[in-house]
């Protein structure tokens, strides 16, 4: 019995980790670079690089998304998946923005999404989100932030 134990619990563990997961990166100013925690100041790096001018850095403050899924979600492997993130900011009131991209079969499973920018720094940090798959029409996987309605 501990020995069908022993194997069932890595099965268990492997099917229960989210099929979609979505990584959510705020870049908010300078101040990321010093950051005591070492994974926030790469990222920080990663996202500032090449841009020397303080101009070019504060264009490149805001949301990064970084949306990655499971293969078993795809249901036709032919078919490109569209990724859609819909978000909300302070100044649209209730009403969502959108942006979309299609990622093709020969494509990793992942798309990235960058609110920076003057959209960023006119209309303010994101409020909410929600990340949904698609393909062939069919909703195939989605994920929101807590305060998404």
């Amino acid at each position: 019995m501990k020995l069908f134990l022993a194997l069932l619990t890595p099965l268990l563990l492997v099917s229960c980790a989210p099929p979609l997961e979505v990584s959510l990166f705020h870049l908010r100013g300078e101040s990321s670079l010093d950051s005591s925690e070492p994974m926030i100041t790469a990222e920080a790096r990663f996202r500032y690089q090449r841009n020397i001018e303080a101009e070019d850095r504060k264009q490149k403050h805001g949301h990064y998304f970084t949306i990655r899924w499971k293969k078993q979600l795809e249901r036709t492997p032919n078919e490109p998946v569209q990724v859609k993130l819909a978000y909300i900011q302070p100044d649209q009131g209730r009403t969502p923005r959108f942006l979309e991209t299609a990622v093709t079969p020969d494509q990793p499973n992942q798309a990235e999404f960058s609110i920076t920018g003057p959209e960023y720094l006119n209309s303010g940090r994101i409020l909410a989100w929600r990340v949904e798959l698609h393909q062939n029409g069919d909703l195939i996987g989605t994920e929101q932030s807590y305060l998404w309605e």
